[in-house]
């Protein structure tokens, strides 16, 4: 670790494993992906740069005539990809180009019975989102408030504020949302999860109604 400044060596960080033969690296939201030209398997892995965890994703098996060589990654539509590149033995030196999912990742992230633990509470109270996930995403919230008329005025809703994130787990989640932005009435809150290789699950929208204060 150096400091930008004047590159003077900070500290050293021990990864957890030994990680030899890497050609290539990438950082992606905060981890460094390496591409490893070790015997026929050709890994890929992660690691954490602060805390030095080496983490195996998966083996590309190419054979022994293949050198690994480097990594990047490119967004599409459907999610980022990763690109990593090598060279074949009596190719004369053209590089080939293999895509993969991030960690083998093809699917996208889904949420569980996403509800609020209370579906009415007064302003300014703390509000408790309970959800499932099948696997750690980012999840996107945004507020909408329901203003078409009644009896079904959420059928209109006019979005506030500007979208915002947290962190799911996979599995059971429990999370708190402030409510003080929130005038007394009907809401929605948009929820889209989206998992590290930017894959994005099915949205949905949870209903609350906020109470007035009491006096």
């Amino acid at each position: 670790v150096y400091n930008l400044s004047n590159f003077e060596l900070l500290r050293t960080v021990t990864l957890s494993q030994p990680a030899p033969r890497i050609q290539g690296a990438k950082i992606y939201k905060g981890d460094l992906y390496a591409s490893r030209d070790n015997g026929s398997e050709k890994s890929i892995v992660a690691i954490d740069p602060e805390t030095g965890t080496v983490t195996h994703l998966f083996d590309r098996n190419l054979g022994d005539d293949y050198e690994a060589e480097g990594i990047a990654f490119v967004r599409r539509p459907s999610g980022t990809m990763m690109v990593a590149t090598g060279i074949r033995e009596g190719a004369h030196g053209y590089t080939e180009m293999r895509i993969y999912r991030i960690g083998g990742d093809v699917t996208a992230p889904a949420l569980a019975r996403p509800r609020f633990r209370k579906s009415k509470l007064r302003r300014g109270t703390k509000l408790t989102l309970i959800t499932g996930a099948s696997e750690a995403a980012t999840l996107t919230y945004r507020w909408a408030r329901c203003v078409g008329p009644r009896p079904r005025p959420c059928l209109q809703t006019r979005r506030f504020g500007i979208p915002r994130q947290l962190q799911l787990v996979e599995g059971s989640n429990r999370v708190f949302l402030p409510t003080g932005v929130l005038r007394p009435g009907l809401w929605n809150l948009l929820i889209t999860p989206v998992d590290r290789a930017d894959i994005t699950g099915r949205s949905a929208r949870i209903g609350l109604t906020v109470l007035r204060p009491r006096r």
